[in-house]
């Protein structure tokens, strides 16, 4: 949402490990490609390793602020989305306002802000829009996760090749 071309995107990416805590800041990276590390007592969960789970789920990514539910890989959605992957918004319930402030452009800035103020962010509207015309949104996981894997050996090369540069 906050870049225009994949370069600025990678080297968004890329740019992001001046800010990693390790254990904490791994959204990025496990959107990209299904990374796994051993991480005792680990911010995320301290009984857990948070990337390895996500492996064993083929991929499968929740998306507006769903989580994975590790013991069934099945998302686990925000009240406002449905769908196998919380794909689905209602944003009849949610309030205009975001509790980051007024200033929207935040909402390209921070990959939370849109997750956590759908509505604020502009993303009901598109939302909308986007199922009148397709008349649905459903996401097929089957087609996706192939997709996705292939694409994600190619980013993680370009990610490599500009982290170490």
């Amino acid at each position: 949402m906050g870049y225009l071309t994949w370069n600025s995107t990678i080297q968004g990416w890329a740019d992001e490990k001046q800010h990693f805590v390790y254990g904490s800041h791994v959204q990025h990276a496990v959107l990209i490609g299904c990374g796994l590390a051993i991480c005792p007592k680990s911010k995320v969960d301290p009984n857990h390793n948070w990337l390895h789970y996500v492996c064993n789920c083929h991929g499968l990514v929740c998306l507006y602020g769903g989580t994975i539910d590790r013991n069934l890989c099945q998302c686990q959605c925000q009240s406002y989305t449905s769908g196998n992957q919380c794909e689905n918004l209602d944003c009849s319930s949610l309030q205009d306002d975001c509790q980051y402030g007024t200033d929207q452009s935040l909402c390209t800035i921070y990959s939370n802000i849109p997750t956590e103020c759908p509505k604020f962010c502009g993303l009901c509207n598109r939302y909308d829009a986007m199922k009148k015309y397709y008349n649905s949104l459903e996401i097929s996981t089957s087609n996706g996760i192939e997709t996705i894997r292939n694409i994600s050996v190619f980013i993680q090369i370009i990610i490599v090749l500009l982290y170490f540069s």
